[in-house]
């Protein structure tokens, strides 16, 4: 990072963060990937040699399972969350649903 884009970071923190008065137990940082399940057979990359980045096509019925990690700024986290795909959504799902998603 170049000294401008930290400056610049660090102003946006002071607003938005600091100056607002968001307590360090109230901000928290996501991230997520994805990760094939090891069932669905074995993959072939063909690329040119010398080539540093490759990119590799699935099919539209490719399945995947996705992981999120949440860290919060007071130095705890919540627990880590596992989607995989369901054959059928259960309206059940949603009784507890703080969010009131559907």
């Amino acid at each position: 990072m170049n000294p401008e884009a930290k400056r610049e970071l660090f102003e946006l923190v002071k607003k938005y963060v600091v100056d607002l008065g968001i307590l360090p137990e109230n901000l928290y940082g996501m991230d997520e990937t994805g990760c094939p399940p090891s069932d669905q057979g074995t993959q072939k990359v063909v690329g040119s040699r010398g080539v540093k980045t490759m990119h590799k096509t699935e099919g539209a019925d490719w399945e995947n399972v996705t992981a999120l990690v949440t860290i919060c700024t007071d130095g705890t986290a919540l627990h880590p969350t596992i989607i995989f795909k369901a054959k059928r959504f259960n309206g059940q799902w949603a009784n507890d649903n703080v969010s009131k998603a559907s």
